[in-house]
């Protein structure tokens, strides 16, 4: 899938940048919590939590850093540089067993 822009706000096709956006989510949460990780045995909820939150910390580590270096300063709009979102980061995780029905 090919962007025709510079920036997301660049792209005039909202339906490709959502479908990108949501690719590249599919992929990197299948990258942290898939088969590849697991071996054979079953991953538990508290293990997907922690990859989950240990990605978030190692992802805005630039950023924090940068802030506590600068605490008068907004962070630099450089989001290949700073990436993440540096409000909060929160996870819920969800175990549903049994069978179901169609």
């Amino acid at each position: 899938m090919a962007l025709d822009g510079e920036d997301w706000k660049d792209v005039r096709d909202t339906e490709l940048v959502h479908r990108v956006k949501t690719k590249f989510r599919e992929e990197l949460l299948t990258e942290l919590i898939g088969p590849r990780y697991c071996d054979t045995r079953e991953i538990g909820v508290k293990e997907v939590v922690e990859r989950l939150i240990d990605y978030c910390v190692d992802v805005t580590r630039q950023g924090r850093e940068w802030m506590e270096g600068h605490c008068d300063m907004a962070l630099p709009g450089d989001y290949v540089t700073y990436p993440g979102k540096m409000d909060h980061t929160s996870v819920v995780c969800l175990k549903i067993s049994g069978t179901f029905d169609r």
